[in-house]
């Protein structure tokens, strides 16, 4: 029989916090499951921020060759989506996104019976995003007349009334989501049908608001209004429109880390679950996050314009169907490598596509280097420019494209204005001195395997994309655009 598989994706986690955390006991539920499978400490994202990242994740493929980014925001592959590989092998694919960009609206239901969006209480085809967000009745009822159709009109009055009245009122989907994916289990998971459930956790994404006894645990001593005096509007800061001190980074890290916690105890109620169904000997459990964050990290807040370990260097764990013995790979892998993973899971040979990794993180997973991209700064300059007005003339440098590569300790990351630094990763792990001058010939030898790659440097031209006024709402408060 073919495996079940669940793939959960803790968006914006960053290696370096959670490993902090896992050693410390913070994370029971992660350790238990690093306990029961392999670990990689090592693990790159392929790019900077969620919607390419998550389009390697489902393609298996680099960024410049699935095609979604900053210049063109809708996922259209050519080729299969892992859902489409597991439908077609007769998998139920089913999942629960807590960030916009990984929708229906950008076309990630593609291969999936079912996405769901984190504000909805039911399973259902309609989109309730424009509901939930909508800021008087009138356009509420308007919203919901757009969606509703013969179908599934119970369904989407009730997702519609939770949405308006109680979606986000804990926390920032987590819980609704988990109650949602366990009532799944109990109720599907022992049919005979293998299963694909996929879900994106929101909670370590700006801004930072972790449920009152975490943020007690993380934030000791640090009472509310000091907290909510903290300007977490990461453009204001890296504009230099508003000011933040050593103390109050530490104090947003210290919630960063309370939203982290917070998510290892929904990820054990998870696990818990299956566990009570016996369904733990005959499902895989894959933890991954989509990209890190910069907490005043190189100066920056948020997760973009740079390509950084802060932000390339991700959690990744996969505890195979039954467990077996707990096992740390240093060696560097990418994220895109969970897409021929799942499918070694579901015994689905590997890919004759080339674009497409084969290489499956349960067989010999190492690389000999792994690749970064950032094809076009999102967001881009003239969308700061309209929200923010004029910009510095420092912000400019950050109006380009680049390109990263990794070979063993040494980490090479070129722009598209020509800007080159090299680091050395065992002795400088924060990437804080640039040795591009002192070793040319390392230089060369790695933009030659970009160059070999065909990884482009060029900036890809900003498409316009259309999407519905709460979309854009959605992402503007996240910081997207």
């Amino acid at each position: 029989m073919s495996s079940n598989i669940v793939l959960i994706v803790l968006d914006t986690a960053r290696q370096t916090t959670v490993q902090r955390l896992l050693e410390n006991g913070n994370l029971p539920a992660l350790e238990r499951i690093a306990e029961e499978g392999i670990q990689f400490t090592s693990a790159a994202a392929n790019g900077a921020w969620t919607l390419p990242t998550h389009a390697s994740l489902f393609t298996g493929k680099r960024i410049s060759r699935h095609g979604a980014h900053a210049g063109s925001k809708y996922f259209d592959p050519t080729g299969w989506t892992l859902a489409e590989r597991l439908s077609s092998v007769g998998y139920r694919t089913l999942g629960i996104s807590g960030n916009v960009w990984v929708s229906p609206e950008f076309g990630f239901d593609r291969g999936f019976d079912n996405l769901s969006m984190k504000w909805d209480r039911f399973w259902t085809s309609a989109d309730l995003s424009s509901v939930s967000s909508a800021t008087d009745t009138r356009t509420k009822v308007e919203e919901l007349l757009n969606q509703m159709t013969v179908t599934n009109t119970p369904a989407t009055l009730l997702n519609s009334l939770y949405a308006t009245l109680f979606s986000n009122r804990k926390d920032d989907g987590a819980e609704n989501s988990t109650r949602r994916a366990m009532k799944w289990f109990r109720s599907k998971g022992r049919d005979n049908q293998p299963f694909f459930f996929f879900l994106n956790y929101m909670e370590a994404h700006l801004e930072y608001d972790p449920v009152p006894k975490y943020r007690e645990r993380f934030a000791t001593g640090v009472d509310e209004e000091r907290i909510e005096a903290i300007n977490q509007d990461p453009w204001e800061y890296i504009l230099g429109k508003s000011h933040l001190s050593e103390e109050d980074f530490r104090i947003l890290e210290s919630l960063y880390e309370a939203e982290i916690a917070y998510l290892d105890e929904r990820i054990g109620q998870l696990y818990d679950t299956l566990e009570q169904l016996d369904l733990l000997d005959e499902t895989a459990i894959i933890i991954v996050g989509d990209h890190g964050e910069n907490i005043d990290d190189h100066g920056m807040m948020d997760h973009q314009y740079c390509l950084y370990e802060t932000l390339m260097n991700v959690p990744l764990l996969v505890r195979p169907p039954g467990g077996g013995e707990g096992k740390t790979v240093e060696g560097i892998v990418e994220t895109r490598d969970v897409y021929p993973t799942i499918l070694d899971l579901a015994g689905i040979r590997e890919s004759d596509d080339t674009e497409v990794s084969n290489n499956s993180l349960l067989a010999s997973p190492e690389r000999e280097y792994v690749i970064g991209e950032y094809r076009a700064p999102q967001p881009s300059m003239d969308a700061l420019e309209s929200q923010y007005g004029n910009l510095p003339r420092s912000m400019r440098e950050y109006d380009r494209a680049l390109r990263s590569v990794r070979v063993g300790d040494w980490k090479l990351i070129e722009g598209s204005d020509e800007t080159v630094e090299l680091y050395d990763l065992g002795e400088d792990c924060g990437e804080t001195v640039d040795l591009s001058t002192e070793h040319p010939d390392t230089v060369a030898e790695l933009s030659d395997i970009l160059d070999s790659e065909d990884i482009p440097i060029s900036p890809a031209s900003q498409g316009r994309v259309e999407m519905s006024t709460s979309s854009r709402s959605r992402l503007e408060d996240l910081g997207y655009l």
